[in-house]
Parts: structure tokens; C-alpha cells; sequence
């Protein structure tokens, strides 16, 4: 929704003359998916061209190759097409609404900002994967950049706070790396990214921040482009009852895939001697994880471990292409007891599917 209310501005400023140029809509995804369907249906009825990026296992494979080239800032299960959009000729400017659920609907993967926990909570050791010495240190710089940010950019503790918490370390950090990518061949500018408009926004009460919002703009700017469904729900736009087609839901089968033919290649990587030498992991952990993620997750997205691995993967090749040595980390007692105390529930798949698709 938040691409197409992008859209629907930028053709209404072609229609007044405030702009003046030929538009495209890009769309990766799998074909026959609602994403791909709805915006194949959205630059119809704009008049726009419109180009398919197909996704599939290889380009999530060159996907993990190019977070390796670019420092392993993010996992690549967020890169999707980009490095496809980066070569695509005859493109001035990108124009992306990557911001738009937090500024436009408050929305910050799918909870609302009064439902946000404070940021600090979050960080965790999944499946302790990490020597205890090192989560502890680690844990203990991640407290204090919080607290830097916060001393620059200053809020009341509640929504407030939360919010810029996410703004800071969730939108800037983990998606604006990724758009490096396509911001290395051609200038790309987030819509919803402009003080004139967040503020203003922002100034609002929370309560009145949400679906609606989208939905007034449409009856103003666009009217024809609320009747395309929400690839959400496969409904009209904040309506109810059952889903208008019975196109599949998500655009990409990463954890189908990472499980599956990549599965093979994505173990030798996370179990290499690259990762085995930085002395920061448990190995015994890592391979337990994946091993149960494998036959436990049964959804073509990707779990959490799906994510992590596909980040260590990425990991394994900076490290052996840079040659970097790690500080061997010792360790701990609950390190040395996990593979006896945690390992046989775990293979057994006790309660750990849950904790796999978070």
C-alpha cells in the first residue's frame, strides 16, 4: 500500500504538470503472487510501463554473495531485487516508499506504536548462538549506543521514544544499507523521508494514525487504485470477509529455498572453518539450529533462523576473502552444558517450531 499511494502522488503530479517525465513501476516477486499481481494491476491502470524482477534460489544465492561484497551490514533475505533494479538501463532516479508503514500507518512490522516494546528489550542470543562472553559483551555496547541515540535525539519514555528508537535502528540501519545497493548505480529518494511530511505526521495523536490515513488519500488522489486488494489480505483496502482471488500471499519462498536446493551450500558456509575461527559462535549451536530448522519449519518464508544463517553465510565468505582472524572467546558454563541439556529436545522438535517462525 505504501508503494502504491507513492504511485498515485506521482502520477497526480504528472497529471497537474508539477513534474514532467515517463514512469515505471518495477516489481520483483514471484509470478502469480499477490505483490506482483496487484502491481502489474496498479501500473495498468495508471497508464505506467511496468517491469517484472523475478525472484528465485540463485538470485537469493548472488543475493548472499552481495551482502558478503558489501559487509554483511544485513541479512540478504532484504536485498530481493535490488541488484537487479541497480542494472536496469535508462533509469534517472528510484523513488521507493520503503518509510511509508512508520510514517504513513505508524506501523512498524506489523505492530502499532503504542504496541511497540521499548528497543532495548530486544536484542537476544538467538538459540544461543553465541558464546555466552560475547553475547555479554556485545549486549553491553548495544545498551550503550541505544543510549548515545537517545541523548541526540531526545523523547519522552512511551510510543514516543519507541518510535524514534525504531526510526534509528531498524529503518536507518537495517534498510537504507540495502538500497546502498541500488544507490551505487542511480539516486533513490524514500517519499515518505521529507521532515515537511513525517512531521506534520508525527505531531498527530496515535490514535489517528493508521489505515485510514491511506484510505482518505486514495478517495483524493486515486480513487481506481482502491479497488486493487491489498496484497495483505487479498481484500479491498481495511475491508473485511474473505479474500477477493486465491493468489499466494507472499512474493519470495527464501526459507523454502534456504532449506531446500540451497540448503547444502548454505551449511558449509555457516559450519566453515572461516566462522569456526572468529571464536565468537557455538558451533555445536549452529549446527544443531539449522539441522532442526530444517525439518522442523514447514512456511516458505523465512524463519528467524533461516534469516541468521543466511546472514552467516555471507559472513563466511567476507571472512575468508579478507582473511580476518578472530579472538578465540572462551567458554562459558552454559556453553560447554547446552549440547547435553538443550540439544535432544531440540532434535525432538519440542515447542521449537514456534520459536523458529518467531
Amino acid at each position: 500500500m505504501d508503494t502504491r499511494i507513492a504511485a498515485g502522488v506521482l502520477d497526480h503530479l504528472r497529471e497537474t504538470g508539477e513534474i514532467r517525465c515517463d514512469l515505471i513501476a518495477i516489481t520483483w516477486g514471484l509470478a502469480g503472487t499477490r505483490d506482483v499481481e496487484y502491481a502489474r494491476r496498479v501500473a495498468r491502470s495508471l497508464g505506467w510501463e511496468w517491469v517484472h524482477l523475478p525472484l528465485d534460489a540463485e538470485r537469493l544465492w548472488a543475493n548472499i554473495e552481495e551482502a558478503a561484497l558489501r559487509g554483511c551490514e544485513t541479512t540478504p533475505v532484504h536485498l530481493h531485487g535490488m541488484a537487479l533494479v541497480r542494472e536496469l538501463p535508462g533509469i534517472d532516479l528510484v523513488a521507493a516508499a520503503s518509510y511509508g508503514d512508520s510514517v504513513g500507518r505508524a506501523e512498524y512490522s506489523r505492530k502499532h506504536i503504542t504496541q511497540l516494546r521499548p528497543f532495548h528489550h530486544l536484542t537476544r542470543n538467538w538459540f544461543r548462538l553465541l558464546k555466552e562472553e560475547v553475547y555479554r559483551a556485545s549486549l553491553s555496547e548495544i545498551q550503550s549506543d541505544i543510549r548515545r541515540y537517545r541523548e541526540i535525539f531526545p523523547r519522552q519514555p512511551g510510543y514516543p521514544r519507541n518510535e524514534i528508537d525504531q526510526q534509528v535502528h531498524y529503518l536507518r540501519r537495517k534498510l537504507n544499507p540495502c538500497f546502498s545497493i541500488i544507490t551505487s548505480r542511480k539516486p533513490l529518494y524514500q517519499m515518505f523521508a521529507s521532515p515537511e511530511m513525517f512531521g506534520p505526521v508525527w505531531a498527530l495523536s496515535p490514535e489517528v494514525r493508521g489505515d485510514g490515513i491511506y484510505q482518505h488519500m486514495l478517495g483524493r488522489i486515486h480513487p481506481s487504485l482502491s479497488q486493487i486488494p491489498w496484497a495483505r489480505t487479498g481484500r479491498s483496502y481495511v475491508s473485511l470477509g474473505t479474500p477477493r482471488d486465491d493468489l499466494p500471499p507472499l512474493f519470495h519462498a527464501y526459507g523454502r529455498w534456504l532449506r531446500g536446493p540451497l540448503y547444502n551450500r548454505l551449511k558449509q558456509l555457516v559450519l566453515s572453518p572461516a566462522i569456526e575461527g572468529l571464536g565468537i559462535f557455538n558451533m555445536h549451536s549452529l549446527e544443531v539450529a539449522l539441522e532442526v530448522n530444517r525439518r522442523v519449519a514447514r512456511q516458505d518464508g523465512a524463519t528467524k533462523m533461516d534469516e541468521v544463517a543466511a546472514w552467516i553465510a555471507s559472513l563466511s565468505i567476507f571472512v575468508e576473502r579478507h582473511g580476518i582472524r578472530g579472538v578465540q572467546a572462551s567458554s562459558g558454563l552454559g556453553d560447554r552444558l547446552r549440547p547435553w541439556l538443550v540439544t535432544p529436545f531440540e532434535v525432538a522438535g519440542l515447542q521449537f517450531a514456534r520459536r523458529l517462525v518467531n
